[in-house]
């Protein structure tokens, strides 16, 4: 599901990638990085809220190294500055 989401996201089916990263994610060694695609999509479709959503719900994920907790962090604070501008 994971790499049929990479696929539907160069082809620009947002939606569809969206839904295969959720699939994807159930995996709790890929519920991380897959929050973070979600996140990045909903940026994309112009979405900040359920961008931070998503990467929010990628910080609580049980298993995450530690360079993806931080570029969820980094993803989240460029979200909260782009909304106070």
């Amino acid at each position: 599901h994971y790499d049929l989401g990479v696929a539907y996201r160069e082809m620009g089916l947002l939606a569809d990638a969206i839904h295969e990263f959720e699939l994807a994610g159930r995996d709790p060694s890929r519920e991380c990085v897959c929050q973070s695609m979600v996140g990045m999509i909903h940026l994309q479709m112009g979405d900040v809220d359920r961008a931070i959503d998503a990467w929010i719900k990628g910080l609580h994920a049980a298993e995450k190294t530690r360079e993806q907790e931080l570029a969820l962090l980094y993803e989240l604070g460029n979200a909260y500055e782009s909304r106070s501008a």
